[in-house]
């Protein structure tokens, strides 16, 4: 027997705990996204190992190479693009990889996320290369 002070919507259920009542014909449909192009900057290292992480950081960068995902190494950390999901769990399994040699990790972690673009990793260095040229021929034919 339903309730008399429960608001409109609402019903007794077993446990004396109210549910919102839906329509049994509403089920949400998921939205079609198309898969999303992530640039993924990180830097996941051991603390408290001494000046050089170079040995584990290697490791690292052995299972990143491993995923078959583009990527870039440079001083201070890697650069990885694909999907979101494969770029998150390549992360995870990097902190994971660090963690079983090491007790305490440090990770920072940096997304571009940009859903209508394919080839970042070098269009965007790229696009700048190509600007600071243009200034460099201005710059010469200005007299």
């Amino acid at each position: 027997m339903p309730s008399l002070l429960a608001p409109a919507g609402f019903r007794d259920c077993p446990g004396g705990s109210l549910a919102i009542l839906r329509p049994r014909f509403f089920r949400p449909k998921p939205l079609p996204i198309p898969p999303v192009m992530v640039l993924l900057e990180m830097s996941v290292t051991p603390l408290g190992v001494g000046q050089s992480v170079s040995e584990p950081v290697a490791k690292c960068v052995g299972l990143i190479a491993q995923s078959g995902l583009p990527y870039e190494l440079h001083a201070m950390g890697t650069i990885v693009e694909g999907e979101l999901s494969e770029v998150l769990a390549l992360l995870q399994a990097c902190i994971e990889l660090m963690a079983a040699d090491h007790p305490r990790v440090s990770c920072v972690a940096k997304l571009d996320y940009r859903r209508d673009a394919r080839g970042r990793l070098r269009g965007k260095v790229e696009s700048v290369e190509r600007r600071l040229q243009q200034a460099d021929r201005s710059a010469e034919a200005t007299p």
